[in-house]
């Protein structure tokens, strides 16, 4: 390279390097930007005129002109938009090709009819299209005129060429810089007119130094914005209430540090020393190069006034609606569970299914035990609550909450599993009532948020000295888990979690509360463990007394008991191999049934029984487990269906029949009807179908004719057409509701509609609800789960005396 180039080359650096240094660059408008671009290209190249234009997309109509200057005057002339409607050869090269060099305008070859739109003068042209994240944003165009230096056409070297695509990349960085800057003033001008405070802050706990704070600050704290950035000025714990310092360090250390985001209220003091309540919301947006959170970004909000005037109302309101909601949502299913399990139990069932109603009443008196505690539940805010200390059997206890929960889960996908230790001792002291209420909700819980996969219970005990053992529990569960974020909100009252996502599960939101409250009145503590997708653990334990050290099952060491377990769950087999190694009995795990001759017992899923019944056993008892009611199949010889879970009862019961006496439950379900009808005509009134078919069954098994409806509207047609002795009307149906509904019918013309007895049917049974269906015209109130002593009373007390007769319990045939 000769002098001259060197030189050159130098001239084009240098020039280069003048724009790096240019502040227009990065902080100016990018008109000033371009026309300083364009003005320092010319003066390098030596070119006549360099021109800058923008487009707003690749698809722009035209390119809108930012700089066009002149080296000839020596400044920027003002030109118009660029029209690319007639031109889309040149922009299809602007958007593939990273330079258009043109050495000679005349040529055709590249853009035909070039010296039409562009300078009559011009005899050659280099573009640099200007590309942001990889997308057309404009041109640069060099021109040059034919002179005596260049009397036909320039040819553009390539240091010409690479200079041309670095003011491209120059205006490419002035362009995101703008836009940048353009996005942050409206960022900014939104969150300055927000109610309340934006911030940014670096993760430096406990300072939390502010590098951002938007206008709001002032209003909502005193304090201006200079007041509160950079790391000399007020600390971020300065300004939080005492009280709430410890909570919302722990808080962020779980959410905020650990990359989480955190929603959260807390007391803050202000400038004047006055303190407000605030709602805060934010969140990591930047992170280190180690991937530790740096920046933090959130947004205050003051809800004092929130919480002044709605804190006592909200929670009278809460519990009240849940008061009235509780008791009508519950105890219509529980409805009907006992009014069908009173019928089947009437109706003199075979053996074979005893069971199967005996557990349904046994879950049903739980069930309405539960409800009653959990109605009562102000007494644990007022302190009020008592353990009652009673004798009880373990195994009963088991029995009672593995029956209930396996009802609950029905036909989903669960497998239930209960890990309930043979070596617990089998009776204890302590209020079983308590600890039955506490397992229930956590297993409610993990029903309610695991659609498939496993549940697993487990019971355990643990001496602790003089009698004392520490009864431990757990519900291990394949759910949905819950955020770290979360977990310390889980156990405040009426708190449900993730509401978007689980709006259609149901709850109160209580159960975790009341737990905790009756874990710790038990000397206990409950705690959990969850990762969020994957599932939960919940854990707890009570002190109780020890009244029989013997353990609730045991067995001899018996080297003929030989137990196989075949089952397609991996946890259920490892639960149950668990189990009968602790009761003394040898088993294994098979993978197939080839060789189940060789055991006394093998435990196998119901689905199996076709393929074990292929197997020749003589001496083997077959059992297979079934996760629901087999329905009517009758077991094959040697063969005995279970229904999961399998308890440790169940399982001692399978293995030595001797055993099963232990199992016997209080079948005493002598309720006979007292009052024998003569031609006695009732209407029973409910959209409830079940509902419907436990009145006609209970009503019809007293001698009475039963006609049903569905409707208000069905009813009052049925009740012009017939007479009838009684009508029991619900009270909550869609379209029409009871109380119009007699309303409606008391306004028929005719006495005998203003005689008609009409009783509400109710799961209502809040103190004012009896006050309120009498003075509205009904006769009398009967509340769900219906009662037979509490019909009886009605039926006594609304039917004229020759339309009864008593009758002894038991006389009365089954219906």
């Amino acid at each position: 390279m000769n002098e001259s180039s060197y030189e050159y080359a130098h001239k084009l650096s240098d020039a280069l390097a003048k724009i790096t240094k240019l502040s227009a660059l990065s902080s100016g408008t990018l008109k000033e930007a371009a026309s300083v671009v364009a003005q320092e290209g010319c003066f390098a190249l030596g070119t006549n005129r360099i021109g800058i234009w923008s487009a707003a997309s690749e698809k722009a109509q035209s390119l809108k002109n930012l700089a066009y200057y002149d080296n000839d005057s020596k400044s920027c002339v003002v030109q118009d938009d660029f029209d690319l409607k007639d031109r889309l050869p040149y922009m299809k090269l602007l958007i593939s090709e990273r330079l258009i060099t043109i050495n000679d305008a005349r040529s055709p070859d590249i853009l035909p009819y070039l010296t039409d739109w562009c300078d009559p003068y011009m005899c050659s042209m280099l573009d640099a299209p200007i590309r942001v994240d990889g997308k057309l944003a404009g041109v640069v165009r060099i021109e040059q005129d034919r002179t005596d230096k260049y009397p036909e056409k320039r040819i553009w070297t390539i240091e010409e060429q690479n200079f041309a695509s670095s003011l491209a990349d120059f205006m490419a960085i002035a362009i995101g810089s703008a836009e940048r800057r353009r996005l942050t003033r409206r960022a900014e001008t939104m969150m300055n007119n927000l109610p309340g405070m934006v911030y940014q802050c670096l993760n430096d706990p406990p300072n939390f130094t502010c590098i951002f704070v938007s206008e709001g600050c002032k209003a909502l704290t005193g304090y201006s914005s200079k007041e509160l950035i950079g790391s000399n000025t007020l600390k971020f714990f300065d300004m939080v209430h005492p009280d709430d310092v410890d909570a919302l360090t722990k808080l962020n250390a779980a959410t905020l540090s650990a990359g989480l985001p955190l929603e959260t209220t807390f007391r803050l003091i202000l400038k004047d020393g006055g303190v407000k309540w605030i709602w805060e919301r934010s969140r990591v947006v930047e992170k280190k190069p180690d991937g530790t959170p740096h920046i933090i970004e959130g947004f205050y909000t003051d809800i004092t006034a929130q919480r002044r005037l709605e804190a006592a109302e909200l929670a009278n309101m809460a519990k009240s609606e849940f008061l009235a909601n509780m008791s009508h949502e519950i105890r219509t299913p529980m409805n009907a569970i006992l009014g069908m399990t009173h019928l089947a139990l009437r109706n003199f069932p075979q053996e074979s299914v005893l069971e199967y109603l005996r557990n349904i009443k046994s879950a049903g008196k739980q069930l309405l035990s539960i409800i009653n505690d959990i109605l009562d539940f102000s007494k644990v805010e007022a302190g009020a609550l008592e353990i009652i200390p009673e004798k009880y059997d373990i195994r009963s206890m088991i029995n009672d909450i593995a029956t209930m929960i396996h009802v609950r889960i029905g036909d989903r996908p669960l497998e239930f599993i209960v890990d309930d230790d043979p070596s617990i001792p089998c009776e204890m002291t302590g209020d079983i009532i308590r600890i039955k209420q506490i397992a229930i909700n956590l297993l409610s819980n993990a029903v309610k948020f695991t659609q498939k996969g496993h549940i697993v219970f487990s019971i355990g005990a643990e001496p602790v000295g003089n009698s004392l053992y520490k009864l431990k529990m757990s519900v291990q569960d394949t759910g949905i888990g819950i955020r770290s974020e979360n977990v310390p909100l889980l156990f405040g009252y009426f708190s449900q979690l993730d509401t978007r996502k689980n709006r259609t599960i149901e709850g109160t939101g209580l159960g975790l509360a009341i737990s905790k409250n009756l874990v710790e009145l038990m000397h206990g503590e409950i705690k959990v463990e969850s990762t969020y997708g994957e599932g939960s653990c919940f854990s707890f334990y009570v002190m109780q007394t020890v009244e029989n050290t013997s353990p609730m099952y045991s067995f001899s060491k018996n080297n003929t008991l030989q137990a196989a377990i075949w089952f397609s769950s991996a946890e259920k087999s490892r639960v149950l191999a668990d189990k009968l190694r602790k009761m003394d009995v040898c088993c294994d795990i098979i993978g197939t049934p080839d060789n189940i001759a060789d055991y006394s017992h093998v435990f196998f899923d119901f689905e199996q029984r076709h393929e074990i019944l292929e197997i020749v056993c003589p001496g083997t008892k077959l059992i297979a487990v079934a996760p629901g009611f087999t329905g009517t199949e009758k077991a094959p010889p040697r063969m005995e269906i279970v229904c999961t879970p399998l308890t440790t009862p169940t399982v001692a019961r399978l293995l030595d029949d001797k055993t099963s006496a232990q199992f016997n439950f209080d079948t005493d379900d002598s309720e006979g009807n007292t009052v024998q009808l003569n031609t006695v005509r009732f209407l029973v009134v409910d959209d409830n179908e079940i509902n419907l078919i436990i009145s006609e069954n209970i009503l019809a098994g007293f001698g009475g004719e039963v006609t049903t409806a569905n409707s208000g509207p069905e009813a009052i047609e049925l009740v012009k057409q017939n007479d009838y002795d009684i009508v029991f009307m619900d009270h909550v149906m869609p379209e029409m509701d009871g109380m119009d509904t007699m309303k409606i019918i008391r306004s028929l013309p005719g006495s005998k509609y203003q005689e008609l007895p009409i009783v509400a049917l109710t799961a209502n049974v809040a103190g004012e609800a009896r006050y309120m269906f009498l003075e509205s015209g009904m006769n009398d109130f009967l509340a769900k789960p219906l009662e037979h002593d509490e019909i009886e009373r009605v039926l006594r007390q609304w039917l004229p005396r020759d339309k009864w007769k008593e009758a002894k319990r038991g006389d009365m045939p089954p219906n």
